[in-house]
């Protein structure tokens, strides 16, 4: 999926900034794992307030795969970074 403009269109990786309406992305614990699984994902942001139960499964294959995953402080500020009106536990950058 690709966005165009975004309200809010940056999340900070590492210490750097990505542009979300320059990259492909996923939004959401089953497209997220669907990617993880498919080897398509860059980055992994997860929303630190979400069910750590629903995160745990997604974390740890991002870990076996090597993909960097940074945190975000909550679930709506994860699905507006992403472009969504309502909040989100995970997303993903894909390759």
């Amino acid at each position: 999926m690709e966005f165009g403009a975004i309200l809010c269109p940056r999340l900070y990786e590492g210490v750097g900034i990505i542009n979300l309406s320059q990259k492909s992305v996923v939004i959401g614990l089953n497209q997220t794992k669907k990617a993880l699984l498919k080897d398509s994902v860059a980055v992994l942001y997860i929303a630190e307030d979400a069910d750590k139960r629903l995160l745990n499964p997604i974390e740890q294959l991002a870990q076996e795969k090597n993909i960097v995953v940074q945190q975000v402080p909550t679930m709506k500020t994860l699905g507006k970074e992403f472009g969504i009106d309502v909040g989100a536990a995970a997303g993903a950058v894909l390759k």
